[in-house]
């Protein structure tokens, strides 16, 4: 976007995306090193599921961690 004038933070795009993505049901995928993209085959959808499934599953695992040094 900013290649095309439009002074944006990488945040923001994030955000944009996310908003239209699931407002207006489309199938908008991201890939690390690929960024966004319009995902047209099974391939595109199942690659972006299964990188996002791995964003929450090593998440899980640093929250399970970070909740052991809370003394009760």
């Amino acid at each position: 976007m900013n290649e095309r004038g439009w002074k944006t933070k990488p945040d923001n795009v994030h955000t944009i995306i996310s908003k239209i993505t699931l407002e207006r049901r489309l199938p908008i995928c991201a890939v690390v090193n690929k960024g966004y993209y319009w995902g047209t085959s099974k391939q595109d959808i199942l690659s972006c599921v299964n990188e996002l499934s791995s964003k929450i599953e090593a998440l899980q695992i640093r929250c399970e961690l970070l909740k052991s040094f809370i003394c009760e």
